[in-house]
């Protein structure tokens, strides 16, 4: 049957299947899409000159013979003809991995007129956000899952291009157009928060999905996808799909493993990686062209790749100066020095064997360290050390000077220790960058954020940098305190205080400032003079009854470091079913959620911003949440079954009391409605 639809695919086909799309959504934006792409241009396009042919030779011509044959009968492009107002582009091919090729439409040009739009697209994180020990992944693969967005007729006219002296136009949405990837991303968020709502685990980016499970859910879960998926008008690649749920899958190019709980690079990646490298390290001179291409795979390759910044940034930096002097000429040779063949060697030895943990254990020690203009100092617990500059070291910059701190501290305090994860704190925001990335631009700050990781990378030591407010320091404290405001909303104190009148009060407020905490214990996300922490990742949360109120896009980091540490907690969160922690947090729950509401002012307040001119849209919600299963499973045990199996005796009463507008999670067939939560 799969296989059929596949042969006899035809492009455009969610138009088909609109009826199924408006039960799925009321949104007009996408129902109009559906129905066929209107592009949208700052100014409609004039072309005054039809670009000259790109020439290709016999081999690659008689290819393209064969796959514009192919387009036209699958509808994917139709013969016209010249009209008043037509756009005319060239079309170029890319190989595809099964051996044949992909016609593409160079629209650069056009893509000039096209609007822009902000959008985000999910990424490997938000899919390593679902990922728990040992749970089944599976994924569904789309054929031609662009074509499978129709065009209106009236806007083909801007997506023609010659063939052999005949002139052809697009239907659908091809590959090549700006807006393309924006416009199928807001389609397939109305498709996989249809699967989400019934407590389903997925992530998607473009037509590449991962979905995730218990190996009973991740079956469920692949059985609702692909029969929505053929519902609603796309055709299920019955060989690239990835129907059977395993433990080890390949999404986005990385490799995913439940069982050990990392993510690594897939074998032909690392191998290409190997090769080039090889080309390069080999080679008396090469390019800079051919250089940043390998510099390409290699930053490509970091989620897999845990100390790939380290070993790459003398590459870049190099690459960066031989391009300035070649006044921007990617074609010029150039020889590579002693310091960049070392650090290419490193990844030809290790790039096979390389694998990063999904995620990483809370800080083991913390560490404090600060430097001035006469000397460094550092602490550990109530232990202390430092010493005064030499007369060269006085000379140096401030930020070269914390991070010797930094360094000087780890050294003297970690000689003994190996296979521990460090938190460094440091009163400058440099130093910390510098950290983190394993390195920058500034040589002298590289080379010294290099000695320590090295020096760090033989004792398997791991070290977070995270900034710490200090009177030391009184211009970096100064710099810090000038920063934007615009995500500083709080939760009405009145609302608030019903909260906790259902769950008690919080110990600490995670994400907070000096001007809306809501408890007097809080963490801050940048410097802050009254906070207990600044970034609350930096610390564990333990066992404390924590209240977050995270930004919107922390979401899934806060639920899996709750469950990884089996954490309780209040959490105030967007009613987003469309994002990829919506179904952790509906089976995170252990009472009933609350839809927050204020009678005769809104339920979030800004400093400056008024919530209804802002925000006018967004509806919160409340969770009592926890890390800790037996707890999770003992509230569910309360609840009614979203269905009633054959042979069951007739209920009473078939319906629970849900809200009017229908708000509820569903978890493991068990409804979970919200409560609201009105205040005067």
């Amino acid at each position: 049957m799969a296989e059929a639809r596949v042969r006899n695919y035809q492009a455009g086909g969610l138009k088909a299947c609109i009826d199924k799309w408006k039960e799925l959504t009321s949104d007009k934006i996408i129902i109009n899409l559906l129905q066929g792409v209107e592009l949208e241009f700052d100014e409609v396009p004039t072309q005054w000159k039809v670009p000259k042919p790109y020439k290709f030779d016999a081999e690659k011509s008689k290819l393209i013979d064969t796959k514009i044959q192919e387009m036209l009968s699958k509808g994917i492009i139709e013969r016209t003809a010249a009209e008043k107002g037509q756009y005319v582009s060239n079309i170029f091919t890319r190989p595809k991995k099964d051996g044949g090729i992909r016609v593409i439409l160079d629209l650069s040009q056009l893509n000039e007129d096209i609007q822009y739009h902000h959008f985000k697209m999910e990424s490997l994180q938000n899919a390593l956000d679902l990922v728990t020990p040992n749970c089944y992944m599976a994924s569904i693969d789309w054929k031609d899952a662009y074509f499978s967005v129709p065009v209106k007729k009236e806007h083909r006219k801007f997506l023609k291009f010659f063939w052999n002296g005949l002139l052809f136009q697009f239907t659908c949405l091809p590959n090549g157009l700006s807006s393309a990837p924006r416009l199928f991303t807001k389609i397939t968020k109305v498709f996989f928060a249809a699967l989400r709502q019934k407590g389903h685990l997925n992530s998607s980016f473009i037509d590449d999905s991962i979905l995730v499970g218990t190996l009973f859910g991740c079956r469920r879960n692949v059985i609702d996808t692909f029969c929505q998926s053929d519902e609603c008008g796309f055709v299920n690649h019955p060989v690239k799909s990835w129907l059977d749920p395993v433990q080890q899958r390949t999404h986005l190019g990385f490799v995913i493993n439940s069982i050990s709980m990392s993510v690594a690079l897939p074998a032909e990646r690392s191998f290409k990686i190997k090769k080039v490298a090889q080309h390069v390290l080999q080679s008396k001179s090469v390019t800079i062209r051919e250089f940043a291409e390998l510099i390409g795979l290699m930053v490509a390759s970091f989620p897999a790749v845990p100390l790939g910044q380290l070993f790459y940034r003398l590459c870049d930096n190099y690459k960066n100066v031989c391009l300035k002097r070649a006044k921007g000429d990617y074609g010029v040779s150039i020889s590579l020095n002693s310091a960049c063949k070392q650090d290419i060697q490193w990844w030809i030895d290790n790039v096979e064997k390389a694998a990063a943990p999904i995620r990483r254990k809370a800080p083991d020690l913390e560490l404090t360290s600060d430097a001035s203009m006469i000397g460094w100092g550092g602490t550990l617990g109530k232990k202390q050390t430092g010493g005064n500059w030499s007369s060269s070291e006085a000379l140096k910059h401030i930020n070269e000077l914390e991070l010797l701190a930094a360094y000087f501290t780890v050294k003297a305090f970690c000689q003994s220790l190996s296979d521990v994860h460090l938190l460094l704190r440091i009163d400058n925001t440099t130093a910390v960058c510098y950290i983190n990335h394993m390195g920058g631009r500034a040589d002298a700050c590289n080379e010294v954020a290099r000695q320590m990781w090295l020096w760090c990378q033989e004792k398997n030591i791991w070290i977070t940098a995270s900034y710490l407010p200090g009177a030391l320091n009184v211009k970096a404290d100064a710099q810090s305190r000038m920063f934007h405001d615009k995500g500083d909303w709080e939760l009405c104190q009145e609302a608030f205080n019903q909260i906790c009148s259902f769950w008690g009060q919080p110990v600490v407020d995670l994400f907070a400032s000096r001007l809306n905490h809501k408890v007097p214990a809080y963490f801050s996300w940048k410097p802050d003079p009254f906070c207990q922490a600044v970034d609350a990742f930096s610390v564990k949360w333990g066992d404390r009854f924590i209240y977050a109120f995270p930004p919107f896009c922390l979401m899934g980091k806060v639920l899996n470091r709750i469950l990884s540490e089996e954490g309780r907690g209040i959490i105030v969160f967007p009613i987003w079913p469309t994002q990829h922690w919506y179904s952790i947090l509906g089976s995170m729950l252990i009472d009933f959620p609350l839809l927050l509401y204020c009678r005769g002012h809104p339920v979030l307040s800004h400093p400056r911003l008024d919530v209804r001119n802002h925000l006018p849209k967004l509806r919160l919600g409340a969770a009592l949440v926890s890390g800790k299963q037996e707890l999770q499973m003992d509230f569910r045990r309360m609840l009614k079954k979203s269905s009633q199996h054959h042979g069951d005796k007739e209920r009473r009463n078939n319906m629970m009391c849900t809200l009017r507008n229908g708000s509820h999670f569903v978890v493991e067939e068990v409804v979970i409605p919200f409560r609201r939560l009105q205040t005067r």
